[in-house]
């Protein structure tokens, strides 16, 4: 059974413009992007 990773958030500044990532799972793992705009945000 693998143990649940907490997830990492951060931000970064790229061109003026500011982005906050998630960064959640297991390293090395393959990578999955989501990029979304407005006032949404990656929580339900």
């Amino acid at each position: 059974m693998t143990t649940a990773v907490e997830p990492r958030e951060g931000a970064i500044e790229a061109r003026g413009l500011r982005f906050h990532y998630v960064e959640w799972g297991q390293a090395g793992a393959s990578a999955m992007v989501l990029l979304h705009g407005l006032s949404s945000h990656c929580r339900i």
